[in-house]
């Protein structure tokens, strides 16, 4: 398999991305946060319904500069338009709203409807921004590169490409059943071409490109782990060939919380069904137990709450000198209780809900409760041992 663009792609990949900066500004492209599909970029999580997809819209929009423009959600069915397999579009700004339609049949996953979304959030910020070329194909590949510009190459990039292996016990026999999916119009080395070279000319610590890789789909990692040493080896050129300035006049790097601002109430999608929030999204599926981290919070405050109570207590109070003892057993009490508070949570970013001892599946999301990790971002490699597909919610 061919994990680079041919050279006449690459070279169109970087003139671009160079365009978008010149016409687009440099800060998205430089200081954006690369978005994943988990709640520190999503905060509401996701549940495969209409209003979810409107906050997973909104939150988008936010990301690409564009949060103070309204959104409408069209649902609609596949029989009502011409390409069945499409699973939104974009229909247009007009008097402050962006219009989106959306295939009320395809939502039920994170990773493609996200990537998806991203697409069609891209085509908006090209309407606002004046970028819209007569040629609606090369319109569509342009798209493509714009959501790598803004932060979005890990959604576009897992949309293009999806390979998902199960299987299940049918009376004495087992059943194993391949399912792929594709969204996109650059190839799939092409989107990870992109979003190295956006890597490479950030420069950032090696923990953020482990961080992009270890969120992609396994071709798409390789892809991109391949353009990483081709750029990174020559980072002058790429520089040049993006006609970046000099580093002291780019922007800081800019956090999700920065960004993401409250939204307006989801609008109510009744026509289209069912709308409560579904607990059960994981079944079937791998999840495991991570003890929750929150250390300063479960032990140290509480061991100083109890530490400095009983030295007041005793120390002011009543004048005692075993105010020092008294604080240190309650400090001891206070440690005691917050680590006897800690709980394990589960390991699916869009979940994370407590996990109690003797649970087998978790109660937040329906998983199978397949084991216990150190880290939440251990959980891709132990799926990966588990020969199970990943899942991104």
């Amino acid at each position: 398999m061919q994990h680079l663009p041919e050279p006449e792609e690459q070279r169109w990949i970087l003139d671009g991305l160079a365009s978008l900066i010149r016409r687009g500004g440099l800060a998205p492209f430089v200081s954006a946060p690369i978005v994943e599909t988990n709640r520190r970029y999503f905060p509401e999580g996701y549940s495969p319904t209409l209003p979810s997809v409107d906050r997973l819209a909104r939150r988008l929009m936010q990301y690409a500069g564009l949060g103070d423009l309204d959104v409408r959600l069209e649902p609609f069915e596949p029989k009502e338009v011409d390409d069945e397999s499409v699973l939104a579009d974009f229909r247009g700004i007009e008097k402050g709203v962006a219009t989106f339609g959306l295939n009320v049949e395809q939502v039920a996953d994170l990773e493609p409807i996200a990537g998806v979304l991203a697409h069609e959030v891209a085509h908006a910020f090209r309407q606002r921004r004046g970028l819209v070329v007569d040629d609606p194909d090369e319109e569509e590949l342009l798209t493509d590169l714009t959501t790598i510009y803004l932060g979005f190459g890990i959604l576009t990039a897992n949309a293009r490409w999806r390979f998902r292996k199960g299987g299940e016990l049918q009376g004495a026999y087992a059943v194993t059943r391949w399912v792929t999916t594709a969204a996109g119009y650059l190839p799939a080395q092409g989107f990870s071409f992109a979003l190295a070279a956006q890597l490479v000319a950030r420069d950032p610590a090696p923990r953020e490109w482990k961080r992009v890789l270890a969120a992609l789909e396994t071709n798409q990692r390789a892809f991109a782990e391949a353009a990483l040493e081709k750029l990174a080896a020559d980072r002058e050129r790429l520089t040049t060939a993006l006609a970046l300035p000099d580093r002291t006049d780019w922007p800081p790097p800019v956090a999700p919380d920065s960004i993401l601002r409250p939204l307006p109430p989801p609008p109510e999608f009744e026509e289209w069904g069912d709308t409560e929030e579904d607990t059960t999204w994981n079944a079937g599926h791998p999840v495991f137990r991570v003890r929750e981290s929150h250390v300063v919070l479960s032990t140290v405050l509480p061991s100083l709450i109890f530490g400095i109570g009983g030295m007041a207590l005793t120390g002011v109070l009543w004048g005692s000198q075993l105010g020092f003892w008294a604080g240190a057993a309650g400090a001891a009490i206070g440690l005691r209780t917050g680590l006897k508070g800690r709980c394990d949570v589960c390991s699916d970013p869009a979940c994370k809900a407590k996990i109690p001892e003797p649970a087998a599946t978790c109660p937040g999301c329906g998983g199978t409760v397949a084991g216990r990790i150190d880290h939440p971002d251990q959980r891709l490699e132990a799926e990966e041992r588990l020969g199970q597909p990943r899942m991104m919610r």
